[in-house]
C-alpha cells in the first residue's frame, strides 16, 4: 500500500539529534539512545537471506571509566527496496550530568566482521520535546523510512515514540480527517498507529500537535537521509583527512598531530565552530559535507586503492559542490580525454586530463584551487 505524507511545522521545537548515527534524548529519569544504522551497512553471506547482529553501545565518562553497557541482537532480513532505509535500536540508561563518549559496536554474527562508531556528548539541559520517530515494523524490524519511501512497500505494524520533559497535557495525530488523541505517562508516548493508518486509502496529510497548556508544538517525524551512513563508512581518521580539503592551515596543523584517542572531539569541535546556525541541533554545514563525501566516493572511486574522496575530482567536488558548467572530450583527436567543471559564483575552471585512459583524471592547473 502507497501511502503519502505531507507536514505542516507551527513551532520550530528543538531537536535532540546529534547529525550521524546516534540520537540522545535526555529526560529527568533517564536518557534514550536511539541508534540509527544504514541498512546498507548490513552485510549478508552469500545467498543467505538473514544476518545476524549483536549491537553493542558502551558509554564512557570524562575519565574514560565505563559508566554504561547496553547489548541487543539483531536479525536483519534480505528487503531490496529497503536499500534508502535505517534500522532502529533503542537503548536506555541513567546517568548524571557530565561529559560522556558513547561507542557503538556492530558485530556479524554469521561472518564475524566488527565496525564501530561513537559520539562525544555533554548531557546537562533536558529535552524538552524529542524527536517524533515513526517506525514501521516489518519481519521484527524497528524501520526508519526515508520521507519519499514512506508505506511505498509492505508493513506489519507503525509506531510513534514520542520523549519529552515539559508539562504535555496532550499529543493529537490528525490524519486525513481522523484524530486520535492520546494522553501522556510517564514522560514517553508509544501509539499504534497500524489501525488508523491501515483504515485510510491513501493518506495524503499527517500532523503531530502536542499541547503545553496554551501553547502547541508541530512537530516534523524524523525520516532516514542517506548521509547518516557517513559515520559507519570512515574513520576518524578518515574523517580528519576529508576536513583537510575545507580546514584553515592552523585548524589542520592541530587536528593532523592529534592521537587516536582524541580525534572525535576534535571533529565536533570542528563542526562546533563551523555551524552556520549556532543555537539548533542541526549543522547544516556539517551535513552538507557528508554529502559530497559520499557522492564523491559514489562518482569517482576507480578502485579500491583509491578512493573517490581521495582524488583530484573528489578533491573538488567536496570543496566546491557540483559545477555549473561540465566540458569534456572522451576521445579527441589530440592529446588526453578530459574534463573541464566551472565555478561562476566563485569564477574558477578546473581541468582534468586522464593521462592514463583508465578513468583516473588528475587536475591540471592545481595552482588555481584554494
Amino acid at each position: 500500500m502507497k501511502r503519502v505524507f505531507s507536514f505542516i511545522i507551527l513551532a520550530v521545537i528543538s531537536l535532540s539529534l546529534w547529525g550521524q548515527d546516534i540520537a540522545i534524548e535526555y529526560y529527568r529519569d533517564r536518557t534514550d539512545f536511539r541508534v540509527i544504522i544504514p541498512y546498507k551497512s548490513f552485510i549478508f553471506g552469500k545467498n543467505a537471506e538473514v544476518a545476524e547482529y549483536q549491537v553493542s553501545m558502551e558509554i564512557k565518562d570524562n575519565t574514560k571509566k565505563q559508566v554504561g553497557r547496553h547489548e541487543a541482537k539483531i536479525v536483519i532480513y534480505k528487503h531490496a527496496e529497503l536499500s534508502e532505509s535505517a534500522i532502529l535500536v533503542r537503548f536506555s540508561d541513567t546517568l548524571k550530568s557530565g561529559s560522556y563518549v558513547a561507542t557503538v559496536i556492530m558485530k556479524n554474527l554469521n561472518l564475524g566482521d566488527k565496525r564501530s562508531f561513537g559520539r562525544t556528548f555533554t548531557q546537562s539541559e533536558l529535552t524538552q520535546i524529542g524527536l517524533s520517530y515513526l517506525v514501521t515494523r516489518l519481519y521484527n524490524m524497528d524501520i526508519i523510512l526515508s520521507s519519499g519511501k514512506m508505506f511505498s512497500l509492505p508493513w506489519e505494524k507503525c509506531f510513534l515514540y514520542q520523549g519529552y520533559s515539559v508539562p504535555i497535557d496532550s499529543l493529537r495525530l490528525f490524519v486525513d480527517g481522523y484524530t486520535k488523541t492520546v494522553v501522556p505517562s510517564a514522560g514517553k508516548i508509544v501509539v499504534d498507529l497500524t489501525d488508523l493508518l491501515k483504515n485510510i486509502e491513501s493518506p495524503q496529510q499527517i500532523q503531530i500537535t502536542i499541547f503545553e497548556g496554551r501553547i502547541r508544538y508541530k512537530t516534523e517525524p524524523f525520516f532516514y537521509s542517506s548521509w547518516f551512513s557517513y559515520g559507519t563508512i570512515y574513520s576518524p581518521k578518515d574523517q580528519i583527512e576529508q576536513l583537510r580539503y575545507i580546514a584553515t592551515q592552523a585548524e589542520w596543523r592541530l587536528m593532523s598531530r592529534l592521537p587516536k584517542a582524541e580525534m572525535t572531539k576534535a571533529i565536533d569541535q570542528f563542526w562546533l565552530v563551523h555551524d552556520p546556525s549556532p543555537g539548533t541541533e542541526r549543522n547544516e554545514a556539517r551535513e552538507e559535507f557528508y554529502k559530497r563525501v559520499l557522492k564523491a566516493d559514489e562518482s569517482y572511486t576507480i578502485h579500491t586503492k583509491l578512493k573517490g574522496w581521495r582524488s583530484d575530482r573528489g578533491r573538488i567536488f567536496i570543496k566546491y559542490g557540483y559545477p555549473d558548467y561540465v566540458n569534456s572530450e572522451v576521445f579527441p583527436v589530440e592529446g588526453y580525454p578530459y574534463i573541464v567543471w566551472n565555478y561562476s559564483k566563485d569564477n574558477k575552471e578546473f581541468v582534468f586530463v586522464d593521462v592514463g585512459g583508465y578513468g583516473q583524471y588528475t587536475l591540471r592547473n592545481k595552482e588555481d584551487e584554494e
